[in-house]
C-alpha cells in the first residue's frame, strides 16, 4: 500500500471536508446528485480533484488537473487549490 493510500484508509469521517465546501471550491455545486459517469469530461476532472481534496491529504499530487477545462474552470480549480493550501498551510 502506498503512503497516500495508508492515509486515506485512516481518514475518520470527522476529518473529511464537508461535501458542499469541496464541490463548491471546484465549481461542481450544481452537480451534487449526479454520478461521475453522468458528468461532462471537465466536470469529471474536477470531481477527481474534489475526491483527492476531501480527505485533507498532507500532499496532493496532480497531473495536469486543468487539461480538460476551459479558461474559467481552470482558474476556478487553481483558485481552489490555492485556497486549500493557504487555509491548511505547511504541516510538519
Amino acid at each position: 500500500m502506498w503512503p497516500a493510500q495508508r492515509r486515506a484508509a485512516k481518514v475518520r469521517p470527522a476529518d473529511v471536508e464537508p461535501f458542499e465546501r469541496i464541490v463548491g471550491l471546484v465549481g461542481l455545486g450544481g452537480f451534487g446528485e449526479a454520478t461521475v459517469g453522468e458528468l461532462p469530461p471537465g466536470a469529471q476532472q474536477r470531481a477527481a480533484l474534489a475526491a483527492g481534496m476531501a480527505a485533507s491529504p498532507g500532499l496532493l499530487l496532480v497531473d495536469e488537473p486543468t487539461s480538460r477545462l476551459d479558461r474559467s474552470a481552470r482558474d476556478e480549480v487553481l483558485d481552489a487549490l490555492e485556497t486549500v493550501n493557504r487555509e491548511r498551510g505547511p504541516r510538519s
